[in-house]
């Protein structure tokens, strides 16, 4: 069985590779919005015709693709958390019974 301390330490891992996810996420998001919102720009530029109008779908495809991975990525640390709860609870329960029968509590 798992001593306390490392119980809350397993949980305080899990709940910061969450955060480092929505982090990653966030990051995701602005950089490949912004990127491609240059290159949108960019294509405006220099393409023409039928061209720049399949070259804006490609982008605009790319740019739902990336939002839809942030949002996944989101979708990932929020499971890790409700996850990382429920073990940290049930692990917690379990301490505790078996420190009440250990010590007679």
């Amino acid at each position: 069985m798992s001593s306390k301390w490392m119980i809350e330490m397993n949980y305080q891992r899990s709940l910061h590779q969450a955060e480092q996810l929505d982090t990653l996420a966030e990051q995701i998001k602005k950089v490949g919005i912004t990127e491609l919102n240059q290159a949108k720009s960019a294509e405006a530029a220099g393409w023409k015709g039928e061209n720049e109008a399949a070259m804006r779908k490609k982008t605009e495809r790319l740019q739902e693709n990336v939002k839809a991975t942030a949002k996944s990525l989101k979708n990932i640390a929020s499971t890790i958390r409700t996850i990382a709860t429920n073990t940290y609870n049930a692990e917690m329960r379990a301490w505790e019974i078996a420190h009440r029968r250990t010590y007679g509590g």
